[in-house]
């Protein structure tokens, strides 16, 4: 009899081990290395840096403000590998995005475009000024997605 109760509690323990693991796989989310979120007001800019990605074998998502992409984020189940973000937009702008974007997963890298000149950006990767040169935006996110 007390051999059979040891079985069954090496048993539940091993099953409760199991549900534990499962569980953090779940609550792991990969980024997707292919994947990039544009987050740009300029409606002519963002599609430009979209194209430009997507002719490049990058699979892109965008958003028009840190609003949008919080929410766009909130509603994917694998976020991008990085994120390329305006500093000065509507609604909320790059500053607030960040603020609350790296509270939630601060391993996925945020390059902060910009036509202020050298700004302190907190949480930023790197910083590029506006107009982003191609050479140097895609050196970053190889540097990044690699």
């Amino acid at each position: 009899m007390r051999l059979r109760a040891s079985v069954v509690a090496i048993g539940m323990r091993s099953k409760k081990l199991k549900e534990e693991a499962d569980s953090r796989t779940n609550l792991r989310v990969l980024a997707d290395p292919k994947s990039v979120l544009v987050v740009e007001d300029n409606t002519d800019q963002r599609e430009l840096l979209s194209e430009l990605l997507a002719l490049n074998g990058y699979r892109v998502s965008s958003a028009g403000n840190g609003k949008e992409a919080l929410e766009q984020l909130d509603t994917t189940p694998i976020p991008p590998g990085l994120i390329l973000l305006d500093l000065s937009m509507p609604l909320m702008d790059g500053r607030a995005f960040l603020q609350r974007f790296h509270r939630r997963n601060p391993k996925i890298p945020v390059l902060v475009m910009t036509g202020e000149d050298s700004p302190a950006v907190a949480g930023a990767a790197a910083v590029l000024n506006k107009p982003v040169e191609a050479r140097a935006l895609f050196s970053f996110i190889k540097q990044c997605l690699s």
